[in-house]
């Protein structure tokens, strides 16, 4: 009887050990894939993959890393320090083009379609209540806030104004980081600001400023950011390249159902919260959320526009080729894998 308990207890331990060694066996299979990221609600679609389990299953072990900005991405995405950036399309990233840093971008992160106008200009509640400027056209002489100089967040500002017959320099910018307009707003330090979700949706709640127009109503499925590989990245891991998209857009896809109904956003909530700084759950029935292509597509238009704009503005010498700057061939391997929800699309 003693011998058969030790056999028992003997067994017992063999099988937990097999477990211990073939859950490790698991996490030393899976590829490290570092992706840098802003703590933004465009950035929900990363952080969902990473919650759900979308990128073990495709065998990557995702770190996110912050950053404040996007400008600071480039030098550690061209060094291979980081393998991907959620990041913006900006001047940045044209003249690294053209200075032959391989980079490119691969997918959407955040497009403001329609009824989706995550990027907005807020007015101060009392200049708006007083009538003293209701809508762009009252922008003469204002005191606005950008996060970034030239940042495609100015772009829109311009296109807006040039509606109005003005240009940015009817009016003063005053860069400042989105929490800081917020506080500029309330001491009346701003008279408008650009601003992103949440913090469109906050002014409103606090009564410090109100939403005039959206990026959508100026130039609609203006993509905002994108997914942007490094070279070593491409080079040296391309199939992971092609398994991180399959994974992102699977968070893509649910970030789409989620934002349709209250339970959806209860779930969302509950992985997002901690990451993009949300502190209440009813924000998400505040705020204009971002839209996304399905399929992870990002809108091309966005980079001839923004290259447009530099290229007159005199920042931008020459534009690089389309094709040096977008690589959906990773996308397109991820969604012969998944499937698509709309035709395939190709650089030209």
């Amino acid at each position: 009887m003693m011998m058969r308990k030790i056999s028992i207890i003997a067994a017992a331990c063999a099988t937990l050990s097999l477990g211990v060694l073939s859950t490790a066996a698991m996490a030393a299979e899976l590829v490290p894939v570092k992706v840098a990221a802003l703590r933004s609600i465009a950035a929900s679609p990363i952080v969902i993959a990473k919650a759900k389990g979308y990128f073990e299953e495709a065998g990557l072990d995702v770190e996110i890393v912050n950053f404040k900005n996007t400008a600071t991405m480039v030098a550690p995405l061209s060094a291979g320090q980081i393998d991907v950036a959620a990041g913006a399309p900006t001047l940045g990233f044209y003249n690294a083009k053209l200075n032959g840093l391989k980079m490119k971008l691969v997918a959407d992160l955040g497009r403001n379609s329609s009824g989706h106008g995550f990027n907005a200009i807020v007015v101060r509640k009392d200049l708006y209540d007083d009538g003293k400027a209701t809508s762009l056209a009252d922008f003469k002489g204002l005191t606005v806030g950008s996060v970034s100089p030239n940042s495609p967040l100015d772009i829109q500002l311009d296109l807006g104004l040039k509606k109005e017959g003005m240009s940015l320099s009817d009016v003063e910018l005053k860069v400042l980081s989105f929490p800081n307009m917020m506080a500029a707003l309330a001491t009346k330090n701003l008279d408008a600001a650009v601003l992103v979700e949440p913090f469109v949706a906050r002014a409103g709640q606090n009564d410090l400023g109100v939403r005039i127009i959206g990026v959508d109503e100026i130039s609609p499925d203006f993509n905002i950011s994108g997914v942007i590989y490094g070279e070593a990245f491409m080079n040296d891991k391309p199939e992971e390249a092609a398994k991180y998209l399959e994974a992102y857009v699977r968070g893509v896809r649910f970030y789409l159902d989620a934002i349709k109904t209250d339970e959806g956003k209860d779930e969302l909530f509950g992985i997002i919260s901690e990451y993009a700084r949300l502190k209440e759950r009813s924000i998400l029935d505040e705020i204009a959320f971002p839209g996304f292509n399905e399929d992870g597509y990002f809108n091309t238009d966005t980079i001839k526009l923004t290259m447009d704009w530099y290229t007159e503005k005199g920042m931008l010498k020459e534009k690089p080729k389309m094709t040096d700057m977008v690589d959906f061939s990773y996308l397109n391997k991820a969604l012969d894998k998944i499937g698509r929800k709309g035709p395939r699309m190709d650089v030209q």
